[in-house]
Order: structure tokens, then C-alpha cells, then sequence
């Protein structure tokens, strides 16, 4: 997973290798961290995204927004891709 320099975590810059910092995610904000441990608890794949109103982090891409919404606690928002959605930390 590629992990933008401006939100990699400072401990490990992004590698994930066995950080505790991070959680092994890359990333050092506490709801992108909560939203990449909630994905994988759901077993909903998540990369790198960088979109809309100067975002950059963790987001899941699912026909139906609400179904990654619901599998976790930090609250999102969403772009339409078409078909599909994007969905990533507020």
C-alpha cells in the first residue's frame, strides 16, 4: 500500500513494519488508524487515496457506501466514482 509522505506515521514513515505506532497501517491520525483497523476487522479491502478537499489517507471503495460506513465507528464521507464510492475519514 503507498502511503503519501504528508500523512505517513513520523515512527516509521510509512513502512508499516511492525510499528505500534501506526498499528502497521502507515498512517498516525487516530481515526485514520481506527478506520484501517475496522476495515480489516470487516475484511474490506482499503489503499491510499488522495481526493477531494485536500484528503489524503485510508479509504475503501464499495458499491454501497453505507456498507463500509457501517462497519465502522469514525465518521466518513463519500465520492461518487460511477458505479462505485469512496469512502474515507472525515
Amino acid at each position: 500500500m503507498k502511503i503519501d509522505p504528508k500523512v505517513a506515521c513520523p515512527a516509521c514513515n510509512g513502512s508499516g513494519h511492525r510499528c505500534v505506532t501506526c498499528d502497521n497501517t502507515g498512517y498516525w491520525r487516530k481515526d485514520h488508524i481506527k478506520f484501517c483497523q475496522d476495515m480489516r476487522k470487516a475484511n474490506i479491502p482499503f489503499r491510499f487515496y488522495e481526493g477531494r478537499n485536500f484528503y489524503c489517507g485510508p479509504a475503501a471503495v464499495s458499491d454501497h457506501f453505507s456498507d463500509v460506513m457501517s462497519k465502522t465507528s469514525v465518521p466518513c464521507t463519500y465520492d461518487n466514482l460511477g458505479k462505485d464510492h469512496i469512502v474515507y475519514p472525515k
